[in-house]
């Protein structure tokens, strides 16, 4: 059988404002190993009283890294005492002691959550050295993996203290556990969420994610044809179609939705799908390049394990290629560093510089995915979603 490629080709022209520097962390817990609830498991839960349930194990399934998550299934009732249930892990299960750390070195604590948009509240509960108990809430109003990011300035005392607590009013670190919470309001709330890798965040990087320079959030008008925001074309019977979704996004109102089918009976399938300057936020010229080590996007996985491209157009017109897996479900930022890029030698245009150095400004950015071979001789189908285009600062 001869071999097939699917490409999926997205060019980007791009421009520029300043963008954020990736943080850096101290990884508390991965969640790998046993997990087990109950009061003899490595994760404790309560709170259950008539109806209301919680139930703590492992996933394998969804995962944001490594090979398991917490699985958290729960239903709580709003007429129950408090209203709400919970999940606890200690420190005696972290990958490094509280005492070890230097918690002044750090202004918050992060984790990953796979969230359903079920608009629950939530809250993350944090029980310091002299055993007060302090509260971070937020919402599932999101889709896939989030890294929720809780600044310490930001937790407030809760009105019930432990008999044992100090009671100073006063976050006292080392912090000794962690709570997760659900909540239920004015109606019943159930559902799962999963939960990885809390970090703790060092002092100065967490204030910079605010600070990302967007370079297209995908909103607006998006429509695919010659005349439309965003162009696409097929070989063959093989076929790419490019909307807007408003139920799958990373944030604003809609992320862009490329679905895709690749015909093996054509022996090379071409698929392309094209954004102009024209809806970009800013401008190539206006970005001072050596300020910025990476490229960045969020991307919605389905778990494929098909292999994605991020092409570059450089200055003098060559060709540079990232390559990534699709290895994940949900949603997770694809962060390009400009030092991983290759010079791409089976290809280059005709007026490419070929100097073999990346040569700033970047003129356009593609997006490819590859199916190679499609060996079984059946059409591949799918789809996936991206959102929020950045540059990363050094």
């Amino acid at each position: 059988m001869k071999k097939i490629y699917l490409i999926l080709f997205l060019c980007i022209f791009i421009g520029a404002t300043p963008v954020l520097s990736q943080a850096r962390s101290l990884l508390l817990d991965d969640f790998e190993g046993v997990i087990s609830g109950g009061p003899e498991g490595s994760v404790t839960t309560g709170g259950e009283r008539g109806e209301s349930s919680v139930k703590a194990e492992a996933a394998q399934d969804i995962k944001y890294s490594g090979n398991q998550s917490l699985k958290i299934t729960y239903k709580v009732l709003p007429n129950n005492y408090s209203n709400y249930i919970w999940v606890n892990w200690s420190s005696d299960y972290w990958l490094v002691k509280p005492e070890d750390i230097a918690w002044e070195e750090y202004s918050a604590i992060a984790f990953y959550m796979y969230g359903s948009d079920s608009k629950t509240k939530i809250s993350f509960f944090i029980i310091d050295a002299g055993s007060e108990v302090w509260y971070y809430i937020f919402e599932d109003n999101f889709i896939g993996w989030k890294q929720i990011v809780c600044p310490f300035s930001e937790f407030k005392l809760l009105n019930w203290q432990p008999k044992d607590a100090d009671k100073n009013a006063k976050l006292d670190f080392p912090v000794k556990s962690f709570r997760i919470e659900p909540r239920a309001e004015n109606k019943v709330e159930k559902g799962t969420l999963y939960f990885n890798k809390v970090d703790l965040i060092a002092v100065g990087t967490a204030t910079k994610r605010a600070k990302n320079l967007l370079l297209d959030d995908f909103e607006g008008e998006i429509s695919g044809g010659p005349e439309s925001s965003v162009n696409a074309g097929a070989k063959g019977e093989s076929s790419v179609e490019v909307q807007a979704a408003q139920d799958i996004k990373y944030s604003g109102n809609q992320s862009l939705k490329i679905t895709y089918k690749a015909v093996p009976n054509n022996s090379y399938s071409y698929l392309w799908f094209n954004r102009s300057s024209d809806y970009w936020l800013v401008k190539p010229e206006d970005i001072a390049w050596d300020e910025y080590s990476a490229i960045a996007f969020y991307m919605y996985g389905s778990d494929s394990n098909e292999k994605i491209s991020l092409d570059i157009t450089d200055s003098g017109f060559e060709l540079w290629r990232y390559i990534f897996e699709d290895n994940f479900i949900g949603w997770k930022q694809i962060v390009c560093p400009f030092s991983e890029f290759h010079v791409r030698e089976d290809w280059q245009l005709d007026n490419a510089k070929r100097n073999a150095k990346l040569d700033f400004p970047i003129r356009a950015i593609n997006i490819e995915l590859l199916i190679d071979p499609l060996s079984d001789g059946k059409i591949k189908e799918g789809k996936f979603y991206l959102d929020k285009l950045e540059l990363i600062l050094r």
